[in-house]
């Protein structure tokens, strides 16, 4: 015999449980999951075991889609204009070196500075330049260097006025170019006075022609070229080639080329003079025949003194005196190359 469940009720005497309202502007995903109400297929018996009574899963919402963000074709132009800005070098010029001083006074277009003094016995030049050449000569007549700049017209060329600080402090002129920049820089300086060179270039190259003085010329990739010029100088290129052709060197000099070959065809004065090209050739031509001490050294090329006899050499090192031993110890020249040859001549 079976008994009833004792909660068991008659449908009619069963109390319905409102349903509540679902709250109208609350977030759809914040709210209480809507419970459907289970239905029995058979109102007879809603105890235990009748499948009606088993606990129902909770609706559970939709996940809400993310929106894909679209690139934005403006990111794309300014990375552009950038890119085009840093190589034709506007970016530079156009904001003053980016960080340092802006410019004192520009070149006015392609024209001529000119730079006078009261009868100096030396004046000095300095340049800084960028990617452009330098060149120095003289010429005139009276106590003036005269400037004149010149720009690059190639296709990433600048078209505008390089942006550069020329200034005078005495008998010294000072040119200050834009780093990147590609203004070139030809100087003429009066004839028969003695300058005190200090330039520097990027990548143009530097020629300097019938100049007496001390010299000190620096490029980067750029080739240097020194003729019927006189006086101690300090030559430096890392991917350029140095040539010296009826110079005369006094005092001490240094001519160094990383991966250029070096060329001196000249005369020497009593001091010290090294020449060096890490992978070039070494090339000295010597218009006099002076009084010097020789060192040269050379790791995988040759070594050439076939016209001085006096010269020990074993094909890699080459050392001994020229001329009277004694006064050969105040000249003292040094040839090095580490992959090239060292060829030294008597003309």
């Amino acid at each position: 015999m079976q008994f009833a469940d004792p909660e068991w009720r008659p449908p009619e005497e069963r109390e319905e449980t409102p349903e509540l309202p679902r709250p109208i502007n609350a977030d759809r995903y914040n709210q209480t999951p809507w419970q459907t109400p289970s239905t029995s297929q058979e109102e007879g018996y809603l105890g235990p075991g009748y499948a009606a009574s088993q606990p129902q899963t909770p609706w559970a919402a939709p996940s809400r889609p993310i929106p894909r963000r679209r690139s934005s074709p403006w990111r794309w132009l300014i990375l552009a204009f950038i890119i085009i800005a840093l190589m034709s070098g506007a970016f530079s010029r156009s904001f003053g070196g980016f960080g340092g001083p802006g410019p004192q006074q520009s070149f006015p277009k392609e024209q001529v500075q000119n730079f006078t003094f009261n009868a100096p016995s030396v004046s000095t030049v300095v340049i800084t330049g960028g990617t452009g050449d330098i060149t120095v000569h003289t010429g005139g007549a009276g106590n003036s260097i005269i400037i004149q700049e010149s720009l690059d017209r190639g296709p990433f060329g600048n078209s505008g006025n390089g942006i550069v600080k020329p200034t005078q402090s005495g008998s010294t002129v000072s040119v200050n170019e834009d780093q990147g920049s590609d203004t070139s820089f030809d100087i003429t300086v009066p004839a028969g006075t003695h300058e005190n060179l200090q330039l520097t270039t990027t990548d143009g190259s530097i020629q300097v022609d019938s100049v007496n003085g001390q010299m000190t010329l620096q490029s980067n990739n750029g080739d240097i070229s020194l003729q019927n010029s006189q006086g101690p100088v300090s030559l430096q290129t890392n991917d350029g080639s140095i040539t010296l052709s009826n110079d005369e060197l006094t005092g001490s000099s240094n001519l160094n080329s990383q991966n250029g070959d070096l060329s001196f065809n000249g005369t020497l004065d009593s001091g010290n003079y090294q020449f060096q090209s890490t992978n070039g050739s070494v090339d000295v031509t010597l218009l006099n025949t002076p009084n010097f001490h020789l060192d040269a050294t050379t790791s995988s090329g040759s070594i050439t003194t076939n016209d001085f006899p006096s010269i020990k050499n074993t094909g890699t090192q080459a050392q001994g005196d020229v001329g009277n031993p004694s006064a050969a110890k105040q000249t003292t020249l040094t040839l090095k190359s580490n992959s090239g040859d060292i060829t030294l001549h008597a003309a």
